[in-house]
C-alpha cells in the first residue's frame, strides 16, 4: 500500500497502474491524475476476508487495508466523491497465490 500511496504522491502514474489489477486500472490513473498530495498517511493493519465477500474466486486470497490520510485535490480535478482534509479510506487486495504480489482490485471502501 505505501509503494501505491507513494507513486500517487509523486504523480508516477505507471507504478500506481502496476501496482494495480488489470480491472481496475482505471481508478489508479484517475487517481494519479487528479491527487495534489496525501500526508499524514498511516497504513493500518490488513483483515484477510473471505473472497466470496467481493465476489471473487474461492481460489484467491483477499486483504482490506485500511489507511488513512490528508487529502487534497489538484485544481479543478476533484470529482466531488470526496472531501477535502482527514480521510479513513479503505482498499481491497488480492492475490491468486501464496507467492503472487498483491494487487489492488478496489479503493473505495470509506
Amino acid at each position: 500500500m505505501t509503494a501505491y500511496l507513494d507513486a500517487l504522491n509523486a504523480h508516477d502514474c505507471d507504478t500506481a497502474e502496476a501496482l494495480t489489477a488489470a480491472g481496475a486500472r482505471d481508478q489508479a490513473t484517475s487517481w494519479c491524475e487528479d491527487v495534489a498530495r496525501l500526508t499524514d498517511i498511516d497504513v493500518g493493519d490488513h483483515h484477510v476476508e473471505p473472497p466470496e465477500h467481493s465476489g471473487r474466486s474461492t481460489l484467491d486470497e483477499v486483504a482490506n487495508v485500511p489507511v488513512t490520510f490528508d487529502l487534497r485535490w489538484r485544481l479543478l480535478h476533484d470529482d466531488g466523491s470526496m472531501d477535502e482534509g482527514a480521510t479513513t479510506w479503505g482498499y481491497l487486495l488480492v492475490r491468486d497465490a501464496g507467492d503472487s504480489p498483491w494487487r489492488i482490485v478496489d479503493q473505495g471502501m470509506g
